[in-house]
């Protein structure tokens, strides 16, 4: 059964496809691929969807995402490679490209809502500076 708060703060739609293999008393040895051909849900009365088809699989201690691009509260993130999840699965690499309204992941989080945005985009200021260095080189 559902948390009750889980219940309460979201609706929507999922369509799927998932196939997996394996004994399930030895999960980490088995296989696993999804399909989200459709996520719409809403959750604190803001919409997340997927663009496209969002692709995971799990295998050898690895989970693994095609590029998937997921958008919420004015905000895109797209994602994509690999994620060791298991102690001795092969090292991982993971591709983030995000565009944030911090006030819109504010209202989808409203936890959130205390944060010194100001104060946030000065320390990342450092972040930006290394990231433009990085693709100059």
């Amino acid at each position: 059964m559902p948390h009750p708060e889980l219940v309460r703060r979201s609706n929507g739609t999922v369509s799927a496809v998932i196939d997996a293999s394996g004994d399930l008393q030895n999960y980490q040895r088995g296989t696993a691929k999804a399909e989200v051909s459709k996520l719409d849900l809403k959750w604190n009365g803001e919409s997340i969807r997927t663009e496209g088809l969002l692709v995971a699989s799990y295998a050898s201690g690895t989970a693994t995402i095609d590029k998937a691009t997921i958008l919420a509260a004015d905000s895109a993130v797209e994602v994509s490679g690999s994620l060791p999840i298991e102690a001795g699965a092969s090292e991982g690499t993971v591709q983030l490209k995000t565009q944030l309204n911090l006030q819109g992941i504010a209202r989808l989080v409203p936890s959130l809502a205390n944060i010194d945005y100001r104060a946030l985009r000065q320390s990342m200021a450092p972040l930006r500076e290394l990231s433009n260095a990085w693709t100059r080189t």
